[in-house]
């Protein structure tokens, strides 16, 4: 059984995973919701990194996942992101890639910074695979940090997970990493933590 302790305002447990997904886009996909001719938010990225007791990392994973509909990146996502066409090429398909997250995270809890699980599900019914969790297997860490955050007077909605660190440092990051984003996040829960000590 996992024994959970409260870290700072946040109920955190002593081991889990933050989970961050990249998928395609265009110049305007955001704005438009995805919604023009042939786009899909397909999963080119999964990146997640193990935290233990004292939120240390203990062991990070990438996969670059081949996406179906659209296998040509644009060069938008490309700038965005820094996935390269080689990345892509040569990385898994989606089905693998499931059981790649299904096997690192195991039975701990996991969070993602948004909807990410509900991009994998999207993913799985895109191209007709299971998706092989229960709903809210990753829910979203923002409905913990968020509140201890407004009590710090920090508004969260100018910040992704990749740049919430910059509300309390200046130091440069690259940010739409999925592993670095996460990198970055936990870095970010380290700085709440020593303002609420």
């Amino acid at each position: 059984m996992l024994l959970f302790k409260n870290i700072m305002n946040l109920q955190l447990p002593e081991r889990f995973v933050l989970l961050d997904t990249e998928y395609t886009a265009w110049p305007g996909s955001f704005e438009r919701g995805w919604s023009g001719p042939n786009e899909y938010k397909e999963i080119i990225q999964v990146g997640m990194i193990l935290i233990k007791e004292g939120l240390e990392e203990e062991a990070s994973l990438k996969l670059f996942v081949k996406p179906v509909k659209n296998p040509i990146l644009s060069d938008y996502i490309k700038n965005l992101t820094h996935i390269s066409q080689e990345e892509v090429d040569s990385g898994m398909i989606l089905e693998n890639c499931v059981l790649k997250i299904k096997e690192f995270i195991g039975d701990l809890p996991t969070y993602a910074y948004g909807s990410d699980e509900a991009i994998i599900r999207e993913n799985c019914e895109l191209i007709g695979i299971e998706f092989p969790f229960p709903n809210e297997r990753i829910p979203d860490i923002r409905g913990i940090i968020f509140p201890t955050l407004k009590t710090l007077n920090i508004d969260p909605k100018g910040y992704s997970s990749g740049t919430l660190i910059s509300a309390f440092s200046d130091q440069p990051l690259h940010a739409h990493d999925a592993v670095n984003d996460m990198r970055n996040l936990l870095e970010a829960i380290k700085e709440i933590k020593k303002c609420l000590l």
